[in-house]
């Protein structure tokens, strides 16, 4: 959930602990199967297994290599490129930048899909 303001964030894991949700941060699904008793069992990048009744899987965007590699201000948490309200690129003249790479800084609009 880090595209989403730290408040945000942090209702929604106390709501879900709450619920007894359990949320895995900074590893990713390398396979889901069922175990030798026939449950289902998601293993993690982080070596772990776990097993599940539903899961839910929630993926981030990686930053494009071609977005890494460009010479220009970029947020640090994100790695988008920084833009004045008017996608400016902070720093360079007449250049833009728009959609999923793009952040205007100081501003903050929830992904959507």
């Amino acid at each position: 959930m880090p595209s989403y303001a730290t408040d945000i964030q942090e209702y929604t894991a106390d709501e879900f602990k709450k619920d007894g949700i359990n949320i895995i941060n900074e590893t990713y699904v390398k396979n889901c199967q069922k175990n030798n008793d026939g449950s289902d069992e998601v293993v993690l990048s982080n070596g772990n297994i776990e097993k599940f009744g539903l899961l839910v899987w929630s993926t981030g965007v990686e930053t494009l290599p071609f977005v890494k590699k460009m010479n220009c201000e970029k947020d640090e948490r994100t790695g988008r490129i920084l833009t004045d309200s008017n996608l400016r690129i902070k720093g360079l003249k007449d250049v833009y930048s728009i959609g999923d790479c793009a952040l205007i800084e100081d501003q903050f609009y929830p992904p959507i899909a």
